[in-house]
Formats: C-alpha cells, structure tokens, sequence
C-alpha cells in the first residue's frame, strides 16, 4: 500500500491530521465539486530494478472546505480514496484514508490561497497506469474526482538516464520534516504545476542514472542545462550549461529557476543531461503554468463602478489629491481613461513592453495584503486590510527594509519594531509599537522626510502608557 507518514500544510497555524478510514459509499455528493490538483514522479528504485518507485502529489484548497467550530477552532474533515488501474483495467492500488484540517481563523482562510498538500509513494513494476483520486467533504458533503494516466519508465537499462522532473514550491536543507524528505532536503511538491509571474522561483528535483568514469577509473564530470519552452516549441528562456562532479553512479538534481520574466501561459522545463565520460545524453520535459498574479490581473482598466472603486483605494499612497479627486468626478470611461494615462506617466521605461514601476507598485501592494491583514484592529473593531496598516503602507511607499529589529513584549515594554532603509535620503528609520497587544503595529516615529516625528517615542514604550500615542 502508499506509503504514509507525518502531514503538514503550507500555514503554520494549520494542524493537518491523518487516520484510515473508508469514504462512506451511502453519502449524497454534491455536484458543487471540490478543486483537485494532482501532479506525479517516478525514480529508480534501487532495492528491486523490476519496479519503480512512484511518488504521487495532491492538494486540495484550504478555503473550499467547510468548518465547523471546534474547542480549540474550526475544524474540516475530508475523506479520500485512490485507485489505480493498469493498461487492462485491472485494479493494482486501492487506499483509502481522511485528512482533517483545524485552523484558529476562518476569515483568513477563506481570503487566502493556502493549500493542504500530500505525497503518497509506492513501487510498481513499469507500464502505463491510471488513477483515480476522489475526495469528500463530510461537513459539506461536496465531493471531487481527479482521474490521470502516466507511464512507469524501466530503469534496468545501462544507459544515462534521468528520473521525472518534480515541480516544487521550496525546496531547502532540512532532515526533520519526513513527509517531503529527499536527499536531506525538504522538497516541496507543487501538484498546480503552477507559478506566478512576476514572483517567486521555480524549484525542481530529479536524479541522473549510470554515470560512468573511463577506463582509467577518472569521472570527467558531466553537464546539466536547463531551459523552458513554450507551446509552440520556441525556446523563451535558456538557463544555459553547467559541469558537475559525479559524487558516484547518481546525482541529484536540484535547481532554483527565475520565471519571472515569462509571460502567462503554459510552458515546459527541459532539463538535460550530459556524461562527458561515455558522451551520453539523455533529457526530460515537465509542463508548468505561469499565472497572471490576481492582483495584477485586476491592475488594468476598470470594467465595472466597484472595480474603479477598489482600483482606487490602490492609487492612495500615489496619487496626489487633486488626482484622486479628478478620478472621483469621472465616469467609467473617463476613469478607464484616467488609468492608463496614470501608470504611462510613472513608466521609468517607455521603451520596453511592460511598467515596471506599475509591476512593482503592485507587487509590493499584493505583498502588504498577505503579511499585514489582521484580524484585530483594536478593542473594538475586527479586520484591518493590509494596506492600510501602518506597516502595510510603508511596505507599499519604500519596499522591503534592509534590515528590521524586532522586540517581544516584555514585563516592562510592549512588543515594537525599527525598519532600517539604508538607500533611502541617506538612510531612514521607522519605528512600530503594539499598541494593545493584538499584534496590530502602529508607526510612531520616523527619520523620513513626512512621516510621524516623535523623538521621545522610547519613553512611552511602558506598557500602561499606551493612551500617550
């Protein structure tokens, strides 16, 4: 059967919990279906060359499910099966198992893209096989199906040979986290096979296969290259070559992949392999997706009065008020208009394709809406927008900091933060106090030019002095 252990999601708040239990066959699905993302690897299996080793990737969206209150929560529970299915229909695999998910907060859930992600592995001799993975919500009853085939590849051959490409999310040295354990790192899987453009990094994994050293007994390294392309087979990026030293008969194959500068749509990554000792070459293809980031999609002119409404709120912080207040006495048309001229104005590089000011302005306003939302603005109101946040408007004005210190609450002090900005009128500060202990961050003094300036800010830090801000 799949081999199971320890399980994790991407949010720290989140305790995942598995235990084996069968998806009840009498449960009505709804045909409100829940998003399943499926992804596979295969890898030579060095105990018995007649199988492989398959590693099988899910996820499933953390604000699609239901919760229900808990003593310590809200928590929601699905149930899983798998099938799998060789090329005559006979079934091979069958698992069947629930996952559970408790979360302190819905609302942040349910405004964020988290995912619980799971791998299951098992060795299987080499063929074409299907599968099957259906899921159920037992809070809400709504249920989804994913079905997939793939090919097993024979590893038994003498020849350079390259494993399937695993697409992940991170990849990093760490020994204690089991579940996502390869090679001493933890890697992990991205089932979306997705990417946002204008953010992040592409990591990838796979192992190269019967390396040889020459008769002399020398190694003569080998080469991987690293390259994308696109549906049409066009080559838009090429990661270029590099020799490596063969630590024995297999290598890992590990890499960190800039997309950023590629455009939305599908592409494949092509890795290659090159043993200078025997001239063998060998290679492998993985799809991928780059995505439109969501925010970034909405950047554009306004369809509709409530998309003008919210296009608004992002242009606070630069826009001057005369602009703001010309924006408000226009019509539709006219704010489209207003729009375009807006961000063709602050294109430092007209001669290019894209606004880099405008991709990074809404770069840093998606960023300051992830980290600074919070769920308590204070005593008496709930939920604080992450760009109105103190901190969330210097994040959107300046950036990332150079450097920040970060102070816990003490006995004596409430908890408080100084941002550094080296680059930045020669060098500024900000300083932020929780005020009330609700982790809401309020700027109360700052070396910039036009911020809130209050030297003696250190001597309210007490904690029962909170009214003298």
């Amino acid at each position: 059967m799949f081999r199971r252990s320890r399980r994790e999601t991407i949010l720290a708040l989140v305790l995942f919990l598995s235990m084996s239990v069968f998806i009840p066959q009498n449960k009505a699905f709804s045909s409100d279906s829940l998003r399943i993302d499926l992804d596979y690897a295969v890898f030579k299996y060095l105990p018995d060359l007649n199988k492989s080793y398959l590693e099988i990737y899910y996820s499933l969206e953390q604000k699609e499910l239901e919760y229900l209150q808990q003593p310590k929560g809200f928590g929601a529970v699905v149930s899983l099966g798998l099938a799998l299915k060789d090329q005559k229909g006979n079934t091979v695999k069958e698992k069947s198992w629930q996952i559970g998910n408790l979360v302190e907060d819905t609302a942040k859930v349910l405004s964020s893209d988290a995912q619980l992600i799971d791998v299951l592995g098992d060795t299987l001799p080499a063929g074409t096989y299907s599968l099957e993975l259906k899921t159920l919500d037992l809070n809400s009853n709504r249920a989804g199906v994913k079905k997939a085939q793939f090919f097993i590849p024979d590893f038994k051959t003498d020849s350079l040979q390259l494993s399937d490409i695993q697409l992940a999310l991170d990849l990093k040295e760490d020994t204690t986290e089991v579940k996502f354990l390869k090679s001493g790192m933890k890697v992990l899987p991205n089932p979306r096979r997705e990417y946002i453009a204008k953010q992040g990094l592409l990591y990838l994994y796979a192992e190269v296969y019967n390396l040889r050293f020459d008769s002399e007994g020398k190694q003569k390294g080998y080469s991987l290259s690293f390259s994308v392309l696109d549906s049409n087979g066009s080559n838009p990026k090429d990661y270029g070559s590099m020799t490596h030293a063969k630590p024995g008969n297999t290598s890992v194959v590990v890499s960190a992949l800039n997309v950023g500068s590629l455009l939305p749509g599908n592409y494949f990554l092509e890795v290659s392999a090159k043993d200078f000792a025997s001239g063998e070459e060998t290679k492998k293809t993985k799809p991928f997706r780059i995505l439109t980031s969501p925010i970034l999609e909405a950047a554009g002119e306004p369809g509709t009065e409530e998309e003008a409404k919210n296009l608004r709120k992002i242009l606070t912080y630069i826009a001057s008020k005369d602009e703001l207040r010309m924006y408000d006495q226009l019509n539709l048309s006219g704010k489209r208009q207003f729009m375009t001229e807006f961000w063709k104005r602050k294109d430092p590089d007209p001669s290019t394709p894209e606004n880099e000011f405008k991709i990074e302005y809404y770069r840093r306003w998606e960023e300051a809406q992830n980290r600074y939302s919070t769920t308590k603005e204070g005593r008496d109101s709930w939920k604080k927008d992450g760009w109105k946040t103190d901190m969330g408007r210097v994040y959107i004005i300046y950036g990332e900091p150079d450097n920040i210190e970060r102070y816990p609450i003490s006995m004596s002090s409430k908890a408080w933060e100084k941002w550094y900005y080296d680059h930045i009128q020669g060098g500024v500060s900000f300083i932020f106090v929780d005020e009330q202990g609700y982790g809401v961050y309020r700027l109360v003094h700052s070396t910039a030019k036009g911020e809130v300036y209050d030297p003696s800010w250190e001597d309210k830090l007490n904690s029962d002095q909170s009214s003298q801000y």
